[in-house]
């Protein structure tokens, strides 16, 4: 059995190959830069979450203080 490739098949396979490297490499980079972004984001909702948790703690107490200041007079 004989098999036989001439230069346009060649060229054709490599410049393929080449294409769907090229694509693969550049969406890894994109995936990889936008992993870096969601974890800077949910860092920054981490500690919203937990600045919001600490004022809905001190709103409780004020609300407590105000409604016994309400009945006491």
């Amino acid at each position: 059995m004989k098999f036989e490739l001439d230069i346009k098949t060649i060229v054709f396979i490599c410049m393929t190959v080449a294409s769907v490297c090229g694509i693969y490499y550049t969406t890894q980079n994109r995936v990889s830069n936008l992993e870096v972004k969601v974890e800077a984001v949910e860092n920054v909702l981490l500690e919203n979450a937990t600045e919001f948790d600490a004022l809905n703690k001190k709103i409780k107490a004020l609300s407590k203080r105000v409604g016994k200041n309400k009945k006491s007079k």
